[in-house]
C-alpha cells in the first residue's frame, strides 16, 4: 500500500475521531503539548512509576503513555463540549492537531517513524516544525475569534 495513503488514513482517522467527539481544538492541542512536555521533562522516578503502573519496561512505551495520557483524559472529559455549530471553524485546527499528534508519536513508534521518513523524504524534522507552527497559529487565531466579544453583546444583556 502507498505510504502517503497510509499516513493520510491515520491523520484522517484521528481527525474524524476528534470531530466526532467534539473536543475543542485549543484544549486538545494544549493537552498534546503538555504530554510532550511530560516526556521531555519528567524525571527517572516518574518514568519508573509509569512503568510500574502500565507494567512495561520499554522506555518508548512509558514515553508514549506520558505523551498520550493528557490527550486521552482530555478526550474523555471534554467530549461533546463543543457546539456542533462551531465544528466548521474548529475543523482546520483539529486537522493540524491530528497531524501534530502523529508527528509527536512517530519517534516512539519505529514503524510510524519509517513511514513518515519515507513520505517526507527524511525531512521529518523540517515538516514537524512547520506543522506544529501552523497548528499553534491556527489554534491561536481560532481562540482569538472564539473568545472575542462582538459589539452587540459587549455590554451584556442588561446594560442601560
Amino acid at each position: 500500500m502507498n505510504e502517503m495513503l497510509v499516513l493520510a488514513v491515520i491523520v484522517a482517522g484521528l481527525w474524524t475521531a476528534f470531530v466526532w467527539l467534539r473536543v475543542p481544538a485549543a484544549l486538545l492541542f494544549l493537552s498534546l503539548l503538555v504530554g510532550r512536555q511530560l516526556v521531555s521533562e519528567v524525571g527517572i522516578e516518574a518514568h519508573e512509576f509509569v512503568s510500574s503502573v502500565v507494567r512495561v519496561n520499554d522506555p518508548r512505551i512509558v514515553q508514549l503513555t506520558l505523551l498520550l495520557l493528557p490527550v486521552i483524559l482530555s478526550l474523555l472529559f471534554l467530549r461533546g463540549k463543543l457546539a456542533k455549530s462551531k465544528m466548521i471553524i474548529e475543523a482546520v485546527p483539529l486537522l493540524f492537531a491530528a497531524a501534530t499528534m502523529v508527528l509527536f508519536t512517530a519517534p516512539l513508534i519505529p514503524r510510524l517513524q519509517q513511514l513518515l521518513d519515507s513520505v517526507l523524504d527524511n525531512q521529518t524534522d523540517t515538516y514537524r516544525s512547520l506543522i506544529v507552527v501552523c497548528a499553534a497559529v491556527s489554534i491561536l487565531v481560532l481562540t482569538w475569534f472564539s473568545y472575542a466579544r462582538g459589539g452587540q453583546d459587549k455590554h451584556g444583556k442588561h446594560h442601560k
